[in-house]
């Protein structure tokens, strides 16, 4: 009787190794990406929250605001966005891309990529949907929605 492991056997065991690895590694991907969007989502919608709570508070005496960029976005004091303004705070993106981020926000008649929050009342001047996606791939999105009541979903 032979009691050894045949080639064949060896084979057979590397490539079932090969095949489990590879899904594995495959399942692992997509549960980063939908990690990696979902903590891209609640940090825009906390950042955004935290944005209308300034202006109803009147913070600074300032109207609050969020420009969108592809890779992330900036927190910013005042009527309008300046780039490199002294009160911006700039948040990025690890492995997600904002897809609309030039048109996200409209009125019917325009659309930008900031949104501004009136003082005391915290009312956004316009309104509209972030559509967020891995920065490798084009499925699956997720969004941030900011409503003309300032509610955001």
């Amino acid at each position: 009787m032979n009691k050894g492991i045949t080639l064949l056997e060896i084979l057979f065991a590397i490539v079932l190794i090969t095949i489990v690895v590879g899904i594995s590694v495959s399942s692992y991907s997509v549960y980063q990406r939908s990690i990696q969007l979902q903590a891209a989502r609640d940090g825009l919608r906390s950042v955004v929250h935290q944005a209308r709570q300034r202006a109803t508070a009147s913070a600074d005496n300032q109207t609050w605001g969020i420009q969108l960029r592809a890779d992330g976005y900036t927190m910013f004091a005042g009527p309008t966005f300046t780039t490199g303004g002294a009160g911006n705070i700039d948040y990025s993106f690890s492995g997600a891309i904002i897809d609309n981020y030039q048109t996200a926000f409209s009125d019917g008649a325009i659309s930008t990529s900031s949104i501004i929050f009136q003082k005391q009342s915290g009312l956004p001047t316009l309104s509209g949907s972030v559509i967020l996606r891995p920065a490798n791939s084009l499925t699956p999105t997720t969004s941030v929605t900011i409503l003309s009541s300032g509610a955001i979903e």
